[in-house]
């Protein structure tokens, strides 16, 4: 998949907000992104080896979870970070403030 294809799939799934009825999960400690809480938050919706990463149109990527994780830390003051799996059944959002939202869809948007 290309930058290309994952930015018009993202502004696709995230048209909009997410659900957020499973609620907002803490992902600071000590003011900073808590590695073990990101991973166990997105690892709670993407079980897949790689994820897709959307920072902003310039800067998306497609990643292990490890990798994601400095990219939102990196990034996060600054953006709204969006991170999906491969095939869009499972999306998250990742805000400026620390938390994050996810939310699983019924069916997935593309299929492998």
């Amino acid at each position: 998949m290309n930058d290309r294809e994952i930015i018009t799939l993202m502004h696709k799934l995230f048209s909009g907000d997410i659900d957020t009825s499973d609620g907002y999960v803490h992902l600071f400690t000590n003011d900073e992104l808590d590695i073990s809480k990101y991973e166990a938050f997105v690892s709670s919706y993407i079980h897949d080896e790689n994820i897709l990463v959307y920072i902003n149109s310039q800067n998306v990527h497609h990643c292990n979870i490890h990798e994601s994780f400095e990219l939102v830390r990196d990034n996060m003051a600054n953006n709204r970070i969006r991170l999906a799996n491969e095939n869009f059944s499972a999306k998250i959002l990742i805000e400026s403030t620390g938390v994050g939202v996810g939310n699983l869809t019924r069916r997935s948007i593309r299929t492998p």
